[in-house]
């Protein structure tokens, strides 16, 4: 690969970036042996099959970037959702992300461990928002989903967890008849509605 096609590539990635697919590589003129050509060169990271990023801006990039961006339709979810939300001080030991359960599942990047979890397409939008992070927007469920699915998976979550990532939310910005909506909808009420009680 010419000099002139590699600072065509870095202008791409700095441009639209700074994860691209193998097609959006190949209307640059970088075919299948030009991008294995540039991993071997170690000037490409191969994130999954069809993704890739310049190894230079990879320590730039969280974990949940990658996922968000190499899982087609993911959203931040759980553990992954309330760290970001600053509702809990666990620290995930995985990127928890949803899809919609409509197709196959998609195939997980090589790095960072993800955990996928499937929806039906009315469950997998609620509560859908986009975050403004220091790096980019990542998009994730907002608080009052987060709560939601914290209880939803309590034997795996632990209820001092809960308790904490309701205090918190009962401390920051709040919406408790959006809460209570997402509750019924999500069949959490039983579990959430006695702490918010002894909380008031």
């Amino acid at each position: 690969m010419n000099e002139r096609t590699t600072k065509a590539l870095i202008q791409l990635f700095m441009s639209q970036g700074p994860i691209l697919r193998s097609k959006q590589l190949k209307q640059q003129g970088v075919d299948s042996r030009g991008i294995q050509s540039l991993l071997e060169a170690k000037v490409l990271t191969r994130l999954k099959d069809g993704y890739y990023t310049l190894s230079e801006l990879l320590p730039q990039l969280s974990d949940a970037q990658i996922a968000l961006s190499t899982i087609p339709g993911a959203v931040l979810y759980y553990l992954s959702a309330a760290e970001l939300h600053h509702l809990t001080n666990v620290i995930p030991s995985c990127v928890y992300v949803s899809v919609p359960n409509k197709g196959a599942v998609p195939n997980r990047p090589e790095f960072p461990p993800v955990e996928i979890t499937r929806f039906i397409p009315r469950i997998h939008s609620i509560g859908r928002i986009m975050v403004n992070t220091a790096s980019i927007p990542l998009v994730c469920y907002n608080r009052e989903r987060t709560i939601c699915d914290l209880a939803k998976r309590l034997e795996e979550t632990g209820k001092d967890v809960l308790i904490e990532a309701v205090r918190n939310y009962l401390k920051g910005r709040r919406n408790l008849p959006l809460l209570y909506e997402y509750m019924d909808a999500l069949r959490v009420r039983d579990i959430i509605h006695p702490y918010l009680e002894a909380m008031a």
